[in-house]
């Protein structure tokens, strides 16, 4: 998973901590279920 600090690169420093934390959780909840999907035929 990647850092907050990591996620900020690439996001800039407009959201809190909390923000960036909450949309990467949001992320990786995305990919995991698109990847299950995927898999899944």
């Amino acid at each position: 998973m990647l850092s907050i600090e990591e996620c900020r690169k690439y996001l800039g420093d407009d959201l809190s901590d909390k923000q960036v934390e909450e949309l990467r959780d949001a992320l990786y909840t995305l990919i995991d279920k698109v990847l299950d999907e995927h898999f899944s035929w």
